[in-house]
């Protein structure tokens, strides 16, 4: 994410996820085809403020966070190492995700799983052990369906 001096920007992750800010720069030396005016060499050298400074001020700011509100401005991060030079604040984070709700829902689908399994199999115990109820004759007449074909009826008549 670019954001230009002195605007202010939410960084912000969907659902659950946390920030996780991986790097953060603040200086003249801003990437290619960004918006904050032209890319120069300041008389300064690269004029950029320390780089493990602002990681840890936008880290501070928004890690463990779903949204933070960050300002790429002197008032945040400190005294201007390069006053009246256009710089860019560079973030580089990820979305973390806590997975709760994934988790939530695996677990559910799981526990539904186990129920109707547990519900069927006692439905089939009672069906068996109670043929001439509806739930009894059904299984006799539809149950046997894992039956191999090698067990066929045998059709023959007997010569008695």
């Amino acid at each position: 994410m670019i954001l230009c001096q002195e605007s202010k920007t939410a960084v912000v992750c969907s659902g659950e996820d946390t920030l996780l800010i991986e790097k953060a720069t603040f200086s003249v030396q801003n990437h290619i085809g960004s918006f904050c005016g032209r890319q120069t060499e300041s008389i300064f050298g690269k004029c950029s403020y320390d780089s493990d400074l602002v990681t840890k001020k936008v880290e501070q700011h928004c890690n463990d966070h779903r949204m933070c509100i960050v300002t790429a401005s002197e008032m945040f991060f400190g005294a201007d190492p390069c006053p009246k030079e256009n710089k860019a604040l560079n973030i580089y984070y990820k979305c973390n995700g806590s997975g709760t709700g994934t988790k939530i829902l695996v677990g559910f689908i799981v526990v539904f799983i186990i129920i109707a399994l547990i519900c069927f199999l006692a439905w089939v115990f009672y069906a068996y052990k109670n043929p001439t109820t509806p739930s009894g004759l059904w299984l006799i007449k539809y149950g046997r369906f894992w039956k191999s074909s090698i067990y066929k009826e045998d059709t023959a008549e007997s010569g008695i």
